[in-house]
């Protein structure tokens, strides 16, 4: 059993950006039950225009009223693929997350 255990330590990646890292991550946004298509648009062009101030990211592709966590249209969802420039996200996480949190 302990032998078991080291191999899998060994194997399983224990960074924070593992080496599955694909150079390319989702956005999910999610507004209140209520709101329009509208204003998920304002919010998603917002956080559009945010992500490609960040010089990691090459491309962003977004889409107002779809809900990709429970693949539906719905008027206060959106998803955004964003891809990096250099083929890692952990820059892309880092930068835009001390961006948004600062607002």
């Amino acid at each position: 059993m302990l032998g078991l255990v080291a191999v899998l330590f060994q194997r399983i990646p224990g960074s924070l950006v593992p080496a599955e890292d694909q150079g390319y991550v989702f956005l999910v946004t999610i507004l209140p039950p209520a709101a329009s298509i509208s204003r998920t648009r304002e919010v998603t062009k917002e956080a559009t225009v945010a992500l490609m101030k960040n010089p990691a990211v090459a491309n962003v592709v977004t889409f107002s009223g779809f809900d990709l966590l429970s693949r539906a249209l719905k008027t206060n969802s959106g998803i955004s693929f964003v891809t990096s420039r250099t083929g890692r996200c952990a820059t892309i996480r880092r930068r835009t997350h001390a961006t948004w949190r600062r607002r």
